[in-house]
């Protein structure tokens, strides 16, 4: 007797097949030309937002840090619903140091920020700060790639 999940009709397919067809629908993560650039940028902008705001007065700075995270949820729903997917920065093993090496630059400037709340350090601190994110988002994303690749060829 069957159970509801098998099927005797279902030809059955090799590993190796399963593994192609696996690599084959990992081809689809890759998001559209140009959607991945403009996903970046407003990433970096919203980095470069969150740091320069830590120089505002204290009484603005907590609103800023709501619009901010509103902001990141905003576009990680964005993504998702275009994509179907979404994929933390720190979920895949090697382009999670990408992630975790851009929070240096960006806590140190967060803080240089709040220690010297004045406009020119804000403005000067943010700036870099969307630098560095964009950076490290492109350098990510490659290095997501790559570790798809090369997860494919092993197996």
């Amino acid at each position: 007797m069957l159970s509801g999940m098998e099927s005797s009709n279902r030809p059955q397919n090799t590993p190796a097949e399963d593994l192609a067809l696996i690599g084959q629908a990992q081809d689809h993560l890759d998001p559209p030309r140009g959607f991945a650039l403009t996903y970046d940028v407003l990433f970096s902008i919203v980095c470069g937002v969150f740091v320069g705001a830590q120089a505002l007065p204290l009484t603005i700075r907590p609103f800023a840090t709501i619009v901010v995270v509103l902001a990141l949820i905003a576009l990680m729903v964005w993504w998702r619903r275009r994509l179907g997917w979404w994929l933390s920065g720190y979920s895949p093993r090697r382009a999670r140091w990408v992630t975790f090496a851009m929070l240096v630059p960006l806590l140190s400037l967060m803080f240089w920020a709040w220690a010297m709340p004045v406009l020119w350090v804000a403005l000067t601190a943010g700036s870099i700060a969307a630098a560095v994110a964009f950076a490290a988002s492109r350098l990510w994303a490659l290095v997501w790639k790559r570790e798809r690749v090369a997860a494919r060829n092993v197996a």
